[in-house]
């Protein structure tokens, strides 16, 4: 059902398969795997199964995670990336503030389902290892009468090569969640790059409702500020 649905209905997402070359997605996955990536969780029960590096503004992390797991921001985003983040904002129009690096190890890392509610897209971009990554829907159709899929239905699910972009739009991020299970076969590392923008309400406090409200302005301001530097 999901993927004929995926057809019909203008799309909550983008996916572009071969965003970057393969040589120059090599190339960024190799510096990646030279950087001081640090252990980390966002779950309160679960050792972690891979490891980070964030730049631009840190999320404030759920008050149960330990803090030897709580890692803290390593400053601006890195010259070495200045080029690409300047593609991923022209893209879509739209200033990002922190580029988050999660390297999984192996085949037995994965994602539990989740939703991240924040402003603006969630664009990821993925090197390394191949893996297979779903999206659902969180809630039912709101058009009872139409009633064209139930929570927990697949509205995404592919394999994601080396290169690849992964973008879920702003307008449709808080009716997703997204997740990566295990892998059924032996596999090496596979590294996600995932570009946001945090405001200060993000990054002072666990994320809610009233997080979200208390940064409307300011992310307005940062995405008409952008636009006007660059003309649009």
């Amino acid at each position: 059902m999901s993927g004929q649905l995926l057809q019909k209905q203008k799309s909550w997402i983008e996916y572009v398969p071969d965003f970057l070359e393969a040589g120059r997605a090599q190339k960024i996955f190799q510096w990646i795997n030279t950087l001081p990536l640090q252990q980390e969780t966002g779950s309160c029960t679960e050792a972690p199964t891979h490891d980070t590096i964030q730049w631009g503004p840190r999320q404030a992390y759920l008050s149960c995670v330990p803090g030897e797991y709580r890692v803290t921001s390593s400053g601006p985003i890195p010259d070495r990336l200045s080029k690409l983040h300047a593609e991923i904002e022209q893209r879509y129009q739209a200033t990002f503030n922190t580029i988050q690096v999660n390297r999984h190890w192996n085949e037995n890392s994965e994602v539990h389902a989740h939703t991240d509610n924040m402003h603006g897209h969630i664009v990821m971009l993925s090197l390394g290892a191949a893996r297979r990554f779903v999206l659902r829907y969180k809630h039912n159709d709101k058009a009872k009468t139409l009633n064209r899929w139930k929570a927990g239905d697949i509205y995404f699910d592919k394999i994601l090569p080396c290169g690849s972009l992964l973008t879920i739009y702003a307008s449709h991020q808080f009716y997703l969640t997204h997740e990566m299970p295990k892998a059924e076969q032996p596999c090496g590392p596979r590294t996600s790059l995932i570009w946001r923008y945090l405001t200060q309400s993000v990054v002072d406090g666990p994320l809610g409702q009233q997080s979200l409200i208390a940064g409307q302005a300011e992310y307005k301001a940062a995405q008409e500020k952008w636009k006007q530097e660059h003309d649009q």
